[in-house]
């Protein structure tokens, strides 16, 4: 029965401690039964690494919009409860004003949007802080194996 070498998938000789052709150290878990196998091993490892830099580079794109958009929620919130607080009311611009039927916004519902969009704002910044710590974790657990 032949062996291969995991790294290069070169045959062996059955007595080898060392690949003649890459060098690599053969030990029980280095050698395979099939070339196909051999050659497959070789592929995994990039494979797996090109899969994580992808998901962590989603997960990265993912965190930041949703901090973007925390904070865009928290200034706008900030933006309701200040000219609550100032004026009483803010005008709308004139696509919403069409839609809605209404040129300004005062009193109670003022209030309701700016706690809503603050709502929003917490949300959006919580899920980007959960993922986060979720992503630590992971990196914390492979490095420590």
């Amino acid at each position: 029965m032949s062996r291969y070498c995991v790294k290069c998938g070169k045959e062996l000789r059955s007595e080898a401690v060392f690949c003649p052709h890459c060098g690599e150290r053969v030990s029980y878990t280095g050698v395979t039964n099939s070339k196909w196998e051999a050659m497959s091993e070789n592929c995994i490892g990039p494979c797996q690494m090109i899969l994580k830099i992808f998901l962590y580079l989603m997960a990265g794109g993912l965190i930041f919009v949703c901090m973007l958009s925390g904070i865009s929620a928290l200034v706008i919130g900030g933006f309701f409860f200040y000219h609550f607080a100032t004026t009483g009311y803010i005008f709308l611009p004139t696509f919403l004003a069409s839609e809605l039927g209404i040129s300004t916004l005062c009193g109670v519902p003022l209030i309701f949007a700016g706690i809503t969009v603050l709502f929003v704002a917490l949300l959006l910044i919580a899920a980007a802080v959960t993922m986060i710590r979720a992503l630590m974790a992971r990196h914390k657990k492979h490095t420590a194996v």
